[in-house]
């Protein structure tokens, strides 16, 4: 049986936080690959977020994402880690609610102190760290706009 994968990707506002990041994951997760992209590569972040196009927010990501910083990494299940539903479902509540004023405390999305309501009140993306897919399907597309081996 193969192991679940989830991509997983460190935005602008969350490189400074890299290492504290890291630590939430790694005990639950291995990284099969991870890449920097210093500044991240528009087109790719345009692929990443296609399904919000049109929506009102989606220039204002794509304005935070041009000129900075991201990290990508594909992640796996840990070999013999005990997971309390499954890896995924699992990474997904340890990230957190897309909206920071809303993840419960100790998850990744809770270090930001940022809220949805206060993007949308100063005309802004959202400061909430990190962007991850949510399903086994959606880790291999967004892996392989990232990642060219994968």
């Amino acid at each position: 049986m193969s192991k679940q994968k989830i991509f997983l990707m460190i935005k602008p506002d969350g490189m400074e936080m890299e290492d504290v990041i890291m630590s939430m994951i790694e005990p639950i997760a291995s990284i099969v690959s991870s890449k920097i992209y210093d500044p991240a590569d528009m087109e790719k972040i345009k692929r990443l977020y296609a399904m919000h196009k049109g929506a009102f927010f989606y220039e204002r990501l794509l304005k935070f994402f041009r000129g900075r910083p991201i990290k990508v990494f594909l992640l796996e299940e840990k070999e013999g880690y005990k997971y309390r539903k499954n890896f995924i479902e699992d990474i997904v509540e340890l990230i957190g609610d897309t909206d920071p004023s809303k993840a419960k405390p100790g998850t990744i999305r809770s270090i930001s102190k940022d809220s949805l309501a206060q993007s949308i009140a100063e005309e802004r993306a959202v400061n909430n760290i990190v962007h991850r897919s949510r399903t086994a399907e959606e880790a291999k597309t967004e892996a392989a706009i990232f990642f060219d081996d994968i």
